[in-house]
């Protein structure tokens, strides 16, 4: 991802900067409606299914829909453009957030966020552009998958302990699932082009 970042930023340095600075952006106006709407799920939180619930709404369709909205503006540029746009935007947002909670806590926590937020947000974001721009599978939420995939990697982090594996788990599912929606576009595209 970096390689193609940089080739990216030498070839549109300001499609990247825009990407860049948005992730950073929708940070604020995120953590302000988690912020307000935490409190309308305090008596569900107290059950695993509430807490559930609360993973994938206030985590995942918070999130991942304040991700989807603002790569709108570059719907207008090439699939490719707009998937690598999307993944950007999604890892400058997870290099803030992450910002945010190393001035907040230390230590154990923070290196596990480290290492599992940067590859969820950006697997999460790569698959809600591949989704949107495919003609033939758009769906009406088109971050669905990624609110899921989502919810339940915060599900399963609130836990800690021996639940992290399933965090984990998680992440390398949807880079999995992001990896066989490319994989299925280059076959694609050369079945197309061998006709």
């Amino acid at each position: 991802m970096w390689i193609c970042f940089l080739i990216r930023l030498r070839q549109k340095p300001l499609l990247v900067a825009i990407s860049v600075f948005l992730g950073i952006f929708i940070f604020l106006p995120c953590s302000f409606l988690q912020t307000v709407i935490s409190p309308f799920f305090d008596n569900l939180k107290k059950q695993a299914l509430g807490f559930f619930l609360y993973s994938i709404v206030v985590n995942g369709f918070l999130e991942e829909g304040s991700k989807f909205l603002p790569t709108l503006i570059f719907r207008k540029n090439s699939r490719k453009d707009f998937v690598f746009l999307a993944g950007t935007l999604g890892i400058s947002l997870a290099c803030f957030e992450n910002l945010m909670y190393f001035l907040r806590f230390s230590g154990e926590y923070f290196f596990l966020r480290i290492l599992f937020t940067l590859p969820l947000h950006l697997s999460c974001s790569l698959l809600t552009a591949l989704i949107f721009t495919n003609k033939e599978k758009f769906r009406r939420i088109p971050f669905f998958h990624g609110m899921m995939i989502h919810g339940f990697f915060n599900f399963f982090a609130f836990f800690g302990g021996f639940f992290h594996i399933f965090s984990a788990l998680t992440v390398l599912f949807s880079s999995f699932f992001v990896y066989k929606q490319c994989a299925s576009l280059v076959c694609k595209k050369n079945s197309l082009t061998n006709e």
